[in-house]
This record gives structure tokens, C-alpha cells and sequence, in this order.
């Protein structure tokens, strides 16, 4: 489907807005049980420019104040007009029990971006509802270890800060899909355990060398459940 929104961030908001009925009651009467949306970064940003300027004047220098201060803008956009909303229509639907269509998923909103632009290091998530009660809610968790300073980072940023070694994003993933009882038989790789490919040459990819950083003690855990996050 085509948007010529492009620069609109309202006009962006109420497009994807359409879908959001549809998907409520296709979850609510058993129609699908999973949806996923991808928000593209170059017609959908949310923000004040659209396809490449936005790419290249934000979202490459994210690190940046100006273009830091417009990617935080347009994600504010994003999860007030579309993500919160969507919390409070799944909210809305009861069952026999009283219990909410959120209450019974699990939302999870996330991007590309860690402290820089395209770095897969430091990713933020936000969830929501607890699936029946499978994850806890009502926490902030940090999975980095502060005391791992990663010194430089992979796309030429100029800010002052800096990424830190953490857990596995393939612990994340493979929590995720525990939460919702699949047996690990069905996910983890045999090579660490975890949800997702650990490439076997770690050192061709465009990270250079900075997969030193993550040692055995974090590839060990890729297959337990995060701590904390789930009940």
C-alpha cells in the first residue's frame, strides 16, 4: 500500500491509525494470533523530513544534537499516536473473565537504533501487557554492564557517548518466545544456545573486531531467560 505522507508526521500517524480496528478484532476473535508492523525510515519517519534527507541528515548522525533532538521528536510521535493507543484499544476488550486483550499479549515496540545510528548495540525495548501474566511489568531493565565501556563506535559517531557490552540480543528473542511456552527445541542454535544466527565469522561482518567484546560468559546465557523479565 502506497503513503504520500512523506514530511506529514500527523499524516503519518493517521495512516497507519487505519490498521489498528482491523487488528484488534482480528486478534480479539482468534483470526491471528501475532501482527507486526515495520515503520520505515524513509516516507513514515514521523518527523519533519522524508526519504533520503531524513536518512542522511538523521538518522546517519543521529549522534548528532539537532538530528538527535528531531529522531527523538518523531519516536515520541510514534509511541503517543500510534503504540499508546493501540495499548488502550487492546485494553478495552474483555473477556468473560475480565480479562483485557492486552492483558492476555504482549506489545513490543523497538527500533534500529542503539546510541547510534544503525548500531545494533544498546537497543532500547518497551513492552507491554504480560501475556497472561508469563512477563513481569512495571520495571525499567538495564542489561548492559556499565564497568564495559565499548571505546569506539561503528559508523563514525561523534558524540560523547558510548555503547556497553551486554546481553545477547539472541537472549532477548529467546526469552520472548519461552514467555510464550515454545519449547527451545524449536529455536535455539547449537552453537550458542540463544533465538537467531551467531554468524561463524563474527570478524567479516561491519563490525571489525568489536565482537570481542562479547565473550563466552554472554554466549553461555544466550539460551536462559532474561532475569527479572520474565515471572
Amino acid at each position: 500500500m502506497k503513503f504520500d505522507g512523506c514530511g506529514s508526521w500527523q499524516s503519518q500517524v493517521d495512516f497507519y491509525k487505519t490498521f489498528q480496528d482491523v487488528l484488534v478484532a482480528a486478534l480479539a476473535c482468534g483470526l491471528t494470533r501475532s501482527a507486526s508492523f515495520l515503520h520505515q525510515g524513509w516516507s513514515t519517519t514521523f518527523g519533519e523530513r522524508c526519504e533520503d534527507p531524513w536518512h542522511q541528515l538523521v538518522s546517519h548522525v543521529v549522534d548528532m544534537p539537532d538530528p538527535q533532538n528531531s529522531m527523538s521528536a518523531a519516536m515520541q510521535r510514534q509511541f503517543s499516536g500510534l503504540i499508546a493507543p493501540l495499548a488502550a484499544k487492546l485494553d478495552s476488550v474483555k473477556d468473560a473473565n475480565g480479562k483485557s486483550l492486552l492483558d492476555r499479549s504482549l506489545m513490543y515496540w523497538t527500533q534500529e537504533h542503539g546510541v547510534f545510528s544503525h548500531c545494533q548495540e544498546n537497543i532500547p525495548v518497551v513492552t507491554i501487557g504480560s501475556a497472561t501474566g508469563a512477563f513481569n511489568t512495571g520495571y525499567h531493565m538495564d542489561y548492559r554492564d556499565m564497568n564495559r565501556i565499548i571505546p569506539t563506535g561503528q559508523f563514525g559517531d561523534k558524540g560523547p557517548q558510548r555503547s556497553y557490552v551486554g546481553l545477547t540480543w539472541h537472549q532477548m528473542l529467546g526469552s520472548l518466545v519461552q514467555g510464550f511456552g515454545i519449547p527451545r527445541t524449536e529455536w535455539g542454535q547449537s552453537n550458542h544456545g540463544g533465538f537467531g544466527v551467531k554468524p561463524s565469522d563474527l570478524a567479516s561482518s561491519s563490525y571489525g573486531t568489536r565482537y570481542n567484546n562479547w565473550g563466552a560468559a554472554e554466549w553461555n546465557a544466550a539460551g536462559d531467560k532474561l532475569p527479572w523479565w520474565l515471572a
